[in-house]
């Protein structure tokens, strides 16, 4: 669910209209949860997102504690996750979240200066401060496991997603969840510098492994978990983003 087109970021590549000011409805936005929970499977995963859904963090509360009751009474297992820049984040909001057990998913790009080159406040200043400065009190409130890190990559720093990749680990995430940048071209170069890139990224993570020191890529995860729980997902799950 789309809470709202309203974000105090204006990423250099982001195709939201911000000035478009859209937000859902309550009733839109249960009607959209009573008609996911009715379709086949019994676990479910709800993403909450923006714009910056916590911008309008009341409706968020209300859209998560109805979306929980209507699965409990339809005995359907939810998970809920709420995606966010983190540039907001309080103690008020991860409260809220432990309380309902509810994963959170920060937008990043890894270093300070691969972040800053596109994740910008409205007057161009870089938010990676903003973002880094909140990191402990999620991770303190919530627990790693409970946070995980949209890698965001643009095709102009594929190559050095690698390093990228490693200062994400070094903030502190244990999650990450690679994300390409959409609408914008990726040209041949880009994406060999990508696959050669998430090629030592994958063998990063298999070294870290090995030495008991682990660090999960969501992407690859859900592609297992489809494969584990197939009876119990909706065959037509899918990413309306990917």
């Amino acid at each position: 669910i789309a809470v709202s087109s309203d974000c105090v970021l204006n990423c250099r590549y982001c195709l939201i209209d911000k000035n478009a000011r859209e937000t859902i409805s309550p009733g839109c936005a249960q009607r959209a949860v009573r008609c996911f929970l009715a379709s086949p499977g019994n676990i479910k995963k709800l993403e909450v997102y923006g714009g910056e859904p916590l911008l309008k963090f009341e409706l968020v509360k209300k859209i998560c504690k109805s979306a929980l009751d209507m699965a409990a009474r339809a005995g359907k297992v939810l998970s809920i996750s709420l995606a966010t820049n983190g540039v907001l984040l309080e103690e008020r909001h991860l409260e809220f979240l432990k309380e309902n057990n509810i994963h959170l998913s920060i937008s990043i790009s890894g270093s300070k200066e691969s972040h800053d080159s596109c994740r910008v406040f409205p007057n161009g200043e870089g938010s990676f401060d903003r973002v880094a400065g909140n990191l402990p009190k999620a991770f303190g409130i919530l627990g790693k496991r409970a946070v995980d890190a949209l890698f965001v990559v643009h095709p102009q720093k594929a190559g050095k997603m690698f390093e990228d990749f490693k200062s994400l680990v070094s903030l502190g995430f244990e999650n990450i969840n690679v994300e390409c940048v959409h609408g914008v071209r990726w040209s041949k170069r880009n994406i060999e510098d990508f696959v050669s890139n998430i090629r030592k990224v994958g063998r990063y993570v298999f070294e870290r492994i090995d030495a008991g020191r682990y660090v999960l890529i969501e992407t690859f995860l859900a592609a297992l978990d489809r494969k584990s729980s197939a009876r119990d997902v909706c065959p037509f799950d899918c990413d309306l983003e990917g």
